[in-house]
């Protein structure tokens, strides 16, 4: 008597255990190519989040000293017309909570040519362990 072994026995679909290994391990290989690239997206997908949510609230602010009147505490000068670049300070500054994020915004005030007033807005925050800026200059007329 000689037997003769198949692979899969005539009549019974489906996979050997070599073939199983074997996909798993193309998916296997391929799942550690793909997840660098997609801890990245997940980072990067934050940080342009976080830069979004700093731009909007430059803009937020930007548009409440447009309507404040120029006598008003936020759109006062300090007197120091040479601190525009000054984000260490600020004329005036607030703290922003959005989406779990804190935002330090601080705005210097200097006084322009021919009845025109200056805003440098600084909008700060921390990405993990760096810190972040961004800023933008507004110029009023008083």
């Amino acid at each position: 008597m000689s037997f003769h072994r198949t692979a899969r026995p005539p009549g019974r679909p489906g996979m050997t255990l070599i073939e199983i290994m074997v996909a798993m391990t193309v998916f296997a290989i391929v799942l550690v190519g793909i997840l660098p690239l997609s801890i990245y997206v997940i980072h990067y997908n934050r940080e342009n989040n976080q830069l979004m949510q700093a731009r909007n609230q430059m803009a937020n602010l930007a548009e409440q000293l447009k309507v404040v009147p120029s006598t008003n505490a936020w759109r006062t000068n300090d007197g120091d017309n040479a601190d525009s670049l000054d984000n260490a300070v600020g004329d005036a500054s607030i703290n922003v909570i959005s989406n779990n994020w804190n935002y330090v915004i601080r705005w210097n005030i200097w006084d322009g040519p021919a009845n025109t007033q200056n805003i440098r807005i600084f909008v700060n925050w921390q990405n993990g362990t760096q810190p972040r800026t961004i800023s933008s200059t507004l110029t009023l007329i008083i």
